[in-house]
């Protein structure tokens, strides 16, 4: 008799086992996407002293997540902003990235010690860097838009 009920039970609930387990991950899966909410595309231009600026935007929410594009020309898009309300920093492009140092006992190159990148457009002012104290914000909407920044 007891080798029966085992029999019953492995085959009623443990034989099912893989199959519940599939449905529980899907239901979850499904359930759990990590959306949350509709995301937009933010574009624009900076441009600081009526000059197209050259660098990078940074769109800062308020759980301190950051969304970030290059400004090239003046031009910036970013995208997959959450709607919400945002700080706005734009600091300069620098080399972000060197090969470490083939001399022996030759110390490691700073990449703020670094001249700035140049091309068409000028650099931003560097009160505008830190996006907690530009001063500059934005309330992200539903959809795409357009959003200028003059650096003033």
């Amino acid at each position: 008799m007891r080798f029966q009920l085992f029999q019953f039970a492995k085959k009623s609930h443990f034989g099912r086992l893989p199959l519940v387990l599939c449905l529980a991950l899907l239901v979850c899966l499904g359930g759990c996407s990590g959306k949350k909410g509709p995301k937009t595309k933010v574009s624009g231009t900076v441009t600081a002293g009526g000059k197209e600026v050259l660098g990078e935007i940074v769109f800062v929410g308020e759980d301190g997540k950051e969304y970030t594009s290059p400004v090239a020309k003046g031009a910036y898009g970013v995208s997959g902003l959450p709607p919400g309300k945002y700080k706005v920093g734009v600091r300069q492009l620098g080399i972000a990235a060197l090969p470490p140092p083939q001399k022996t006992g030759a110390k490691p190159v700073n990449s703020a010690d670094m001249p700035p990148i140049e091309g068409p457009g000028v650099a931003p002012p560097a009160k505008f860097a830190k996006a907690a104290s530009s001063g500059l914000e934005y309330e992200v909407t539903e959809g795409d838009q357009t959003k200028d920044f003059e650096l003033k």
